[in-house]
């Protein structure tokens, strides 16, 4: 029996504390995407928003002037479970990704 190990360098994995909380939570309404969570008033930020296999369904990039933004996302959306990534435009460190369901 042969065995391999696959070798990741340290440099490339984010530490994550266990106090850390997932201050950003999200809903598909229709065709509309909501986000609420601390958004840093008059920042940057980038949301991508992928179904569970992996495409790219929405994008769009908006600056921050209350803790809640909705986004048209102007086509039909299917029920289903899908994965928003939201990151900081300033601040490359910074992302977070949520999960969001259409039911």
């Amino acid at each position: 029996i042969t065995a391999m190990y696959l070798s990741v360098p340290s440099s490339g994995i984010k530490n994550i504390s266990s106090s850390t909380q997932n201050t950003y939570s999200g809903c598909l309404d229709n065709n509309t995407l909501l986000l609420f969570g601390g958004f840093e008033y008059n920042m940057s930020y980038e949301v991508v928003m992928y179904n569970i296999i992996g495409m790219k369904v929405f994008s769009d990039e908006f600056t921050a002037y209350s803790n809640s933004r909705s986004f048209d996302i102007s086509r039909q959306i299917y029920p289903g479970i899908y994965i928003v990534s939201i990151k900081q435009k300033n601040d490359p460190s910074f992302q977070e990704v949520i999960k969001v369901i259409k039911q």
